[in-house]
Order: structure tokens, then sequence, then C-alpha cells
């Protein structure tokens, strides 16, 4: 498959029928490996078509006596590719691979990577359960319940104590604040 068009030496015919048998293997051979519409703009686009540049090489430079046989022979190559471009493209070949089943549910990727913090505490719980620990979840709320008295804080502890107020008020135990 060439872009150049062959110079015609002589317009005899068996020139004429060997160069013309060319095109048209030509002519099925791109149809096999292109898309329809790259096969026509190749084969007859208006400015850079290859029937164009045919036409400009043989058709006008032939002596007289040859442009009605070359003629004839270039209408039928014309029609060949109009007949190609019609013609339904020919199937795929069928793979010996199973088909895809498309209703099969595909695979749950979670995305990204776990926290390296998370990681870590993965790997030290592991460690401790190696160990012969066990791991109980306890409230992830945290509680003066949890905080204080189950410790046996006193009520009057500093540790109780609120966070810092603007208003200047000394700090009083939960619950006896007179205001």
């Amino acid at each position: 498959m060439t872009d150049t068009i062959p110079h015609l030496p002589t317009y005899d015919q068996p020139t004429l029928d060997h160069a013309f048998a060319a095109l048209a293997e030509e002519v099925r051979t791109t149809r096999a490996s292109s898309d329809p519409e790259a096969f026509r703009l190749r084969w007859l686009g208006r400015k850079q078509g290859r029937l164009k540049f045919i036409s400009d090489a043989w058709l006008k430079s032939s002596p007289p006596e040859a442009r009605k046989p070359l003629g004839l022979r270039f209408n039928q190559l014309k029609q060949q590719i109009e007949a190609a471009l019609e013609a339904p493209p020919e199937p795929a070949q069928k793979s010996s691979h199973p088909a895809l089943d498309v209703t099969l549910p595909g695979l749950t990727r979670r995305p990204g990577i776990p926290h390296p913090l998370l990681t870590t505490m993965d790997r030290i719980v592991e460690v401790f359960h190696q160990l012969g620990y066990s791991t109980s979840l306890g409230p992830q709320v945290e509680t003066d319940f949890f905080n204080f008295e189950a410790l046996n804080f006193p009520p009057t502890h500093p540790a109780r104590a609120p966070p810092a107020r603007l208003s200047g008020r000394p700090w009083t135990a939960f619950g006896t604040d007179q205001h």
C-alpha cells in the first residue's frame, strides 16, 4: 500500500491490466484494515484522494486514443471502491477466550490506603494479642463518671475544674455554682 502513483510507461492493454489489478488489490487490502470514513477519504477524497491523483497522473497525460480504455478501467475501479464502501464490514474473528459476563458483580476495591496511625495501632493491638491480652471496647464519649467518679476523684479536685472562663469568676465544684 503506497501513496505514490506508479508511472505508466505505455498505455497498452497488458500495462493497464497490470496497473489496475494492483490498484484493485490495494483497494481490497485497504478496506479490510481501516475504518470506512478513512477508506472513503483515502480513495474518493476531492482534494487528496487516490482517484484524483490517478486521474491527474494517467488520464490527463495520456494520448487521446488511450483515454477511452483508461477511462473505462478508471470507472470500474471507482465502482469497486464504492461497492467496498457499501459492503458491510467483515465480522471480527471469534476469539478462543470465553466471553466476558458483564452481569457478574465486579471487584470491590477500597479507596486509598489506611491511615498510618491506624496501621500502627492495629500492629500494637496485634502484638498485645500475641502476648495474651484481649481487647474490649468501651464508651467512646468522655463522661464525668468515667473520668473522675470511677477513679475516686473528690468533687473539689482541681482536675475536675471546667475550662477557663472569661468571666473571671472563681472556680467552684460542679453543681455548687451559686448564680
